[in-house]
């Protein structure tokens, strides 16, 4: 909030006197004391990337170009550094201490309505060193003024340290009008957001009772923020902070107050907003206390997430002590959309996908959820995520349902939409020797596997685009060759051809490795050895045995290559002909 209409530019500049000494970094800040105006050019700074240890937020760490004075307080106060009358975009920040161990107490970019820049300082003592910071926005450089003024507030309650006190409850008329924005944030304990409360005015009030209380500005026809403190004036440690709860307006709750615990509350705006209004405050019914969990629990962490797939769940329930999870799997290619549906004014849910084998699945938060695979939060009754696997492959996904930390409530009710799930079987095998060759048809066999027959090796295969009517049956090897067309075939087999290559037949009659058949009016193979039990009688479940002169057993992690045989007549000559190759790892 500027406390006075600022100068021209150009008149700024005028009465500020010569340029001052000034340090390009905060280890060689140039000494200030005292009030006034003090000139300043940033053309020829480099940038420090210094933000006083990161308390002031994300916006401090990008003061480019930047210069440091190391300023002493003449006397005890609260004193204003603005930049009004620069002629550039500028950024300014306060840190409390010496050098570049010194703490950042505020930031500020834009001010009063224009590009320039206005900061306070209260509850300083006389002695007190700040490191004072000024730069510009983007790569904006150039010349201005500095003016650092002690501040007497026509507000009465404008300052930490003068809280107006109030008592008991009921609504509380306010007023902003005038006031300076103080940089508090109780210790930075309720984050960012909480360090610009503008325009503020506070008041020091003390719960009447044991028991839980809600402070809201529901009524005020601004933008509003609002901020609750644990304990007396500037020394108070903030217990709850609020932007946008109902509309533009604020809602905060503590719970677990005692009778006479003193808090301080902040009442201020969004920006440049101010004017007047009430703040209510009110005994809280928590509604989590009594709300009943729904049926998916125990669902809190992402090794016990419930398994859903598409439609619609209502009715759910998520408390920030007690955050949902669900298991789902999306195929190759397939996108995946949730809608997770709400009323915000009830607690405000936030939105994560996770990989299942992520290490930080169910961490979901404002600024840890780098590594999740979608996310939404925002300050709506919907938070929608699609997400589209280009793994490759089939993958298990898990979806976090939160609230998040700085909600007003800690629980609420959510309805959960899901589209885009779904797997199909696991892929199994390689083809090779592919496309086979065209058989009298003008089509090629073509041989395909899938896992699951519970039978035998649990993988099943089969032959589509045979010659109807004609013999058939499988073959085995410990290589995918090239191939080689043997007499009186059609096409190559692709077992042989390397002196380490070897072959087995699956036509062991009165047995588990006897997949003769033939195929049927469509070229589809059709078992008639009885070993295709799994599918009802069409293809070759595999068994667990190699069909050697003396069987033996196909091992896990050993890889077999199958390719079928079967009759072909082209032109009425009797011949043969063979299938694609297919590799598989079991």
């Amino acid at each position: 909030m500027q406390l006075s209409r600022p100068l021209t530019p150009i008149l700024a500049l005028l009465l500020a006197s010569g340029a001052f000494a000034q340090g390009d970094d905060c280890s060689t800040a140039a000494s200030l004391t005292g009030t006034g105006p003090w000139s300043f050019d940033t053309s020829s700074n480099t940038t420090s990337g210094f933000n006083g240890g990161g308390s002031c937020g994300g916006g401090a760490d990008s003061i480019n170009q930047d210069l440091f004075w190391q300023w002493t307080a003449p006397a005890n106060g609260t004193y204003v550094f603005d930049t009004f009358g620069s002629l550039y975009d500028t950024k300014l920040s306060a840190h409390t201490g010496t050098g570049c161990s010194a703490t950042c107490a505020a930031y500020n970019d834009d001010s009063g309505g224009g590009l320039q820049s206005q900061i306070s300082l209260s509850g300083l003592s006389m002695g007190d060193s700040v490191l004072i910071q000024i730069g510009g926005y983007g790569s904006l450089s150039g010349t201005g003024t500095l003016n650092i003024t002690a501040y007497t507030s026509t507000v009465p309650n404008d300052d930490c340290n003068a809280a107006s006190p109030i008592s008991g409850l009921g609504s509380f008329p306010f007023s902003t009008l005038g006031a300076l924005s103080s940089g508090f944030d109780g210790g930075g304990a309720c984050g960012s957001g909480s360090n610009s409360v503008n325009q503020d005015v506070f008041f020091q009030w003390t719960a009447p009772a044991a028991g839980d209380y809600v402070f809201d500005t529901f009524g005020v026809a601004w933008d509003t923020k609002l901020s609750v403190h644990t304990g007396v004036g500037c020394t108070a440690s903030c217990g709850a902070y609020n932007d946008d709860t109902n509309g533009l307006q604020s809602e905060v709750i503590l719970l677990g107050l005692q009778a006479g615990d003193p808090v301080l509350i902040q009442v201020g705006g969004y920006g440049s907003s101010e004017g007047t209004g009430s703040f209510n405050i009110a005994s809280y019914v928590d509604p989590c206390a009594t709300a009943v969990d729904d049926t998916y629990e125990d669902n809190d962490d992402c090794a016990n997430a419930s398994p859903i797939g598409d439609g619609s769940l209502t009715g759910l329930f998520v408390s920030q002590s007690d955050k949902d999870h669900y298991a789902t799997c999306v195929g190759p290619g397939s996108t995946l959309v949730v809608d997770l549906s709400f009323t915000h004014a009830n607690g405000d849910l936030d939105l994560f996908v996770w990989d299942a084998q992520d290490i930080f699945c169910g961490t979901g938060n404002h600024t840890t959820s780098t590594t999740a695979l979608a996310y939404s939060y925002s300050s709506s009754d919907s938070e929608i995520v699609a997400w589209t696997n280009t793994s490759g492959s089939n993958m298990d996904v898990i979806i976090e349902v939160n609230v998040y930390a700085f909600s007003a409530s800690h629980c609420n009710t959510y309805d959960l939409t899901l589209t885009g799930t779904g797997c199909g079987p696991p892929p199994v095998g390689t083809p090779f020797c592919d496309p086979a060759t065209s058989n009298s048809t003008g089509n090629p066999a073509i041989l395909s596997g899938n896992w699951g027959s519970g039978v035998g090796s649990d993988l099943h295969l089969d032959m589509a685009g045979g010659v109807p009517g004609q013999l058939a049956y499988m073959l085995v090897g410990n290589e995918a060759t090239t191939g080689f067309v043997v007499p009186g075939s059609n096409g190559p087999l692709c077992l042989i051809g390397t002196p380490t290559a070897a072959f087995y037949r699956y036509n062991v009659a009165g047995s588990e490795m006897n997949s003769i058949g033939g195929f049927d009016t469509s070229g589809n193979w059709i078992n008639a050895a009885g070993t295709a039990t799994s599918t009802g009688g069409f293809g070759f479940d595999v068994p667990s045995l190699i069909p050697g002169t003396v069987p033996f057993a196909i091992l896990a992690g050993d890889t077999w290559y199958f390719q079928g045989w079967y009759r072909d007549t082209p032109s009425g000559v009797g011949r043969s002909n063979f299938s694609n190759g297919f590799g598989v790892t079991f």
